[in-house]
């Protein structure tokens, strides 16, 4: 019984520490509204693991002239570094509707619009589901700020 008891104690401190181990992540957000705020904190502070939030192959990217790997590997990176110098902002995402992306004509999309306070401005981000997680098109902030520019 007593090395029963040692052995149930050890699983459980293992998994334990394993859970510490996941650091600030944890385990992957389940609603829109927690991936966004999870994104923004990373994105904001520069920081690579905003990467795990983000679809690489949003609908903007042929008018961006980018392709999923330019956009992962390039474009992304330095995006991040820009964020980086910047510094970390306060982060509060404050609301979450999720529909079907029928505006842009895909009724059969489900999709999620989530509005986010960044230090002293406003961010909407969409995501989309892909393989039972949702993601961030952060291509659809990149087409919104570059094409602002313009």
């Amino acid at each position: 019984m007593k090395k029963l008891f040692i052995s149930a104690f050890a699983v459980m401190l293992a998994l334990g520490i394993a859970a510490c181990g996941t650091g600030q992540s944890g385990a992957y957000p389940k609603t829109p509204k927690e991936v966004a705020q999870r994104f923004m904190e990373f994105y904001t502070a520069g920081d690579d693991a905003a990467a795990d939030y983000v679809l690489f192959d949003g609908r903007n990217l042929l008018e961006l002239a980018m392709t999923a790997d330019a956009a992962r590997t390039k474009t992304f990176p330095e995006e991040l570094a820009k964020q980086k110098e910047r510094g970390p902002v306060k982060v509060e995402c404050i609301s979450e509707r999720i529909t079907t992306d029928e505006e842009n004509g895909n009724p059969n999309l489900e999709v999620a619009y989530v509005e986010c306070r960044v230090g002293d401005r406003t961010e909407y981000l969409m995501l989309v589901p892909v393989d039972g997680l949702w993601k961030v098109d952060i291509t659809v902030k990149w087409a919104g700020e570059w094409f602002d520019g313009m």
